[in-house]
């Protein structure tokens, strides 16, 4: 992983991405000049007072792309069997690609909530489902949304059109990387904590203690209470930190998983703490 960090990044960007209209879509930036990183911006405007429309956003990140290191909470892979080249299946007991197998050996899914008029649910469907959300399932019982699920698919399609844009000055797992605040902050704080962070009942007490023990190490220049009230803010602060510590620490796959996680993605979470 080292080998892959190694060159000078002036800042981290954090999106929480939203629908196509932008209107959701919350950027943080960490000014890595420094000795230490500082929080510049957490906004769901650009300096015009623009929304994070496409050409907004594409315009933004790349104005220094070969200096940035960029991080999205969205699915940024497809699952193995959108992604098939394949004329004919195989069927999955037969196929070749090493997520599908993994979904046989482990055989991880939905196979322990029967339907009640329809029997069974599928064990796995490697047509919606990626191996690194269900690896999260099976090793540390978090459940994420699936990519192509229904409350996520548009924002998947939208990451999808945009790294397109972004092409070939990101490249997925060396500058580009997928995060989830839900997961990070479940391995770093516990499940509890990533629950009340969003809804809870003291959702703002939770939200300020998570941002002092992630002031060890960042800066804040941009006034707390502003992340502290919005879920979504929040959300791109914990993306923008996430990858941070992800090129502090050099973060690998886990054992045996790397190959899997070049061909099929991966969701970049502390899974050793912090």
């Amino acid at each position: 992983m080292f080998a892959r960090t190694k060159r000078e990044y002036k800042r981290i960007l954090g999106i929480a991405l939203g629908g196509g209209r932008g209107k959701n879509t919350v950027v943080t930036c960490l000014d890595l000049t420094g000795d230490k990183p500082k929080v510049v911006m957490v906004s769901p405007r650009d300096e015009a007072g623009r929304l994070w429309y496409d050409n907004v956003l594409s315009n933004f990140v790349m104005g220094s792309s070969q200096t940035t290191l960029l991080a999205l909470d969205a699915p940024l892979t497809l699952p193995a069997c959108v992604r098939c080249k394949e004329r004919i299946c195989t069927g999955v007991l037969d196929c070749p690609y090493p997520a599908v197998k993994w979904f046989v050996r482990n055989a991880v899914g939905k196979e322990s909530f029967p339907r009640k008029r329809f029997g069974r649910k599928p064990e796995f469907t490697p047509y919606t489902q990626r191996v690194c959300e269900k690896f999260l399932e099976k090793q540390y019982d978090i459940k994420v949304r699936e990519g192509l699920g229904s409350s996520i698919g548009p924002i998947t399609a939208r990451a999808q059109h945009l790294l397109r844009r972004w092409s070939p000055d990101y490249v997925l797992h060396h500058n580009l990387l997928e995060v989830s605040p839900k997961v990070t902050i479940s391995l770093a704080f516990g499940k509890s904590i990533a629950l009340d962070y969003r809804n809870g009942p003291e959702t703002w007490e939770t939200r300020a203690f998570i941002l002092e023990h992630l002031g060890e190490w960042v800066d804040f220049v941009v006034w707390r209470e502003m992340i502290l009230q919005s879920r979504r803010r929040f959300k791109s602060l914990i993306c923008a930190i996430t990858a941070f510590l992800w090129l502090k620490h050099g973060w690998d796959y886990p054992e045996g998983m790397s190959e899997i996680g070049e061909e099929d993605g991966w969701i970049w979470a502390p899974m050793d703490g912090l």
